[in-house]
């Protein structure tokens, strides 16, 4: 098996900066679809100013 640099481990793994921003993004996400499941009438506004009503 071939030793991999540590610029090639870094290609590989993407870097901790690459998990620290999939942490926050998942987290981020997670905590819009909570709100969204916790909203009561979410297609129920009848604001032409919202996007899901211009259908």
């Amino acid at each position: 098996m071939k030793e991999l640099t540590s610029s090639e481990l870094t290609l590989v793994s993407g870097g901790s900066y690459s998990f620290v921003i999939g942490y926050l993004a998942g987290k981020a996400m997670d905590a819009l679809f909570n709100a969204a499941a916790q909203h009561n009438n979410l297609f129920q506004n009848h604001s032409l100013a919202l996007p899901y009503n211009r259908l």
